[in-house]
């Protein structure tokens, strides 16, 4: 399960999503959470503040709910369920 944007860790969601797709088994899923508020695949730069300490720049990617399916099937996985909550959706892909 990639929750709370996390398919756009180190900025590259087809990467991310690639090794999702790898470690499946046979008939298996992943869970994957996009952006209701996002447009296409959004990369960019950012950091981690606290009142107290600020952290390095690292890359990191949004996917909005228009790219899910491109992206999904970029990488050889297909969305069978997309379910909203909010503004986020959860959609559940497999192989394709």
């Amino acid at each position: 399960m990639l929750a709370d944007g996390n398919v756009g860790i180190g900025g590259d969601p087809w990467r991310v999503l690639f090794r999702a797709g790898e470690l499946l088994r046979t008939g298996g899923q992943c869970i994957i959470e996009f952006d209701c508020a996002t447009t296409g695949v959004q990369q960019r730069w950012v950091r981690l503040e606290s009142a107290r300490t600020v952290g390095p720049w690292f890359k990191w990617a949004s996917v909005g709910v228009d790219g899910a399916r491109q992206l999904a099937g970029d990488v050889g996985l297909t969305i069978t369920t997309m379910r909203t909550i909010g503004n986020r959706a959860l959609a559940t892909l497999a192989a394709a």
